[in-house]
């Protein structure tokens, strides 16, 4: 669940110098705030972390507008990384205040539901596995790379409704689908075989009578 760090990105001024080009942007781009180090204990860093990308991000954007990149599709990834500032780090935005109105909940889930999705994931595999038969799985073979990690983080967001509620599970689906949209989230599976994933997916819904939030990643 590292990637939930990134739930903390809002947008700042910034004025480059004129010859800023000259440099490379990570040189450019620093920050005041402590760099932050794996999830946020309590809402404050929760709050320090927003600031702390708001002003990478925000320089990365003023950077890009100066100098241009070659990097293809940079542009794009800072565009919609500063859409999800306005959306989870915001004040005033509904995603922000799910979030810290139920930090407790959200953390004590992160810190105490590893094992336990860990152990489900593995044993969802099993079941699988021992249902279709070593023959039967060969076709999904090369789409099953993405299985261990996508069982195990919808795992954290069925224990988030559950507990914390539906407005939590919403945020955080719609927090990994942006960052799957631009490739942040681990799993790469070309788009061409989306659709023998969802298939596979389903039929892991069928065999467990469990929802899987994060089918829609890949529809």
């Amino acid at each position: 669940m590292k990637l939930l760090v990134f739930f903390c990105i809002v947008g700042a001024a910034f004025s480059l110098p004129d010859d800023v080009c000259n440099r490379s942007m990570s040189e450019v781009c620093t920050s005041e705030y402590p760099t932050p180090k794996g999830f946020p204990e309590t809402v404050e860093d929760y709050n320090n972390i927003c600031r702390y990308f708001s002003d990478k991000v925000s320089c990365f954007k003023e950077y890009l507008d100066k100098c241009g990149t070659s990097e293809e599709g940079m542009s794009r990834t800072i565009g919609i990384l500063l859409e999800i500032i306005k959306d989870f780090c915001r004040r005033d935005s509904k995603n922000y205040r799910v979030i810290v109105s139920n930090w407790s909940c959200i953390n004590g889930i992160l810190k105490g539901s590893s094992e336990y999705c860990s152990l489900k994931e593995t044993n969802t595999i099993k079941l699988l596995k021992d249902h279709l038969g070593s023959q039967e799985m060969i076709p999904f073979n090369h789409v099953t790379e993405c299985l261990p990690d996508v069982l195990n983080t919808n795992c954290f967001v069925d224990q988030w409704y559950k507990k914390c509620g539906s407005d939590v599970k919403d945020a955080a689906v719609e927090f990994l689908d942006t960052m799957f949209s631009i490739k942040w989230y681990k799993c790469h599976l070309p788009k061409t075989l989306h659709p023998e994933f969802v298939t596979l997916l389903e039929f892991i819904e069928k065999l467990t009578k469990e929802e899987i939030y994060l089918k829609k990643l890949f529809q």
